[in-house]
């Protein structure tokens, strides 16, 4: 809440996120791609909060930016479903996965991510340091599409699942990463990306696995 008091009108924005939040545990994860898209947009809400930390609104050149981060979310939030369709199927939880498969779901999330891809691609035509902000875009691209080589039909586990989302939170901080190079240049987007990414690579490997996972647990198959 530091932020409301850079900037007050921060102070709706993030009513709007605390009411994502709380709907999206109550009543959007039960209903498939609306709980991916309520996720995708607590994304974009968070891009906005930072924005207006120096700037009283959100200017619309960050419209782009802040729609491909949305876009990106929904599709990394749908990835994660596919890692657990059993536990959502007991739980009464009808994603995407459990209502269509996990082929569609990651067919699904594909083309969600590649919308990204190019939102984030549109915003770099009008930021600062348009060259700065397609250099990173391209890097987090490689890395995105192998995220979706993992999870190709017909090879998919909840072990390739789990993976696939560890390489999508990565990349969206390269993606951040990308957007703060468009705005402020590489070196500042490095200083502030690369740290973030060490720590997210290192508590996943540390913590996810372990606990989806147990050492005595099998992978197991989602139902295609």
């Amino acid at each position: 809440m530091l932020t409301t008091v850079v900037n007050w009108r921060t102070l709706p924005v993030f009513a709007c996120a605390v009411a994502g939040i709380i709907t999206y545990s109550r009543l959007f994860k039960q209903r498939g791609l609306v709980g991916n898209l309520n996720r995708g947009v607590l994304s974009a809400l968070a891009m906005v909060v930072g924005a207006m930390t120096v700037a009283p609104w959100p200017p619309w050149a960050l419209l782009p930016a802040a729609l491909g981060f949305a876009l990106h979310d929904t599709a990394s939030n749908l990835i994660g479903t596919v890692r657990d369709v059993d536990g959502d199927r007991a739980g009464g939880y009808r994603s995407v996965p459990v209502r269509h498969g996990t082929a569609t779901a990651v067919r699904t999330a594909a083309v969600l991510w590649l919308s990204a891809m190019v939102a984030v691609g549109v915003g770099a035509v009008v930021a600062d340091r348009p060259a700065a902000q397609f250099g990173g875009l391209a890097l987090a691209v490689l890395v995105g599409g192998w995220a979706f080589v993992v999870v190709r039909p017909g090879t998919v586990t909840p072990r390739r699942a789990l993976r696939s989302h560890e390489v999508l939170v990565a990349e969206r901080l390269l993606l951040a990463g990308a957007v703060v190079a468009g705005a402020a240049g590489p070196l500042v987007a490095g200083a502030v990306v690369l740290p973030a990414l060490v720590s997210s690579l290192v508590m996943q490997a540390r913590m996810r696995a372990r606990h989806e996972f147990p050492a005595d647990a099998g992978d197991g198959e989602d139902t295609p």
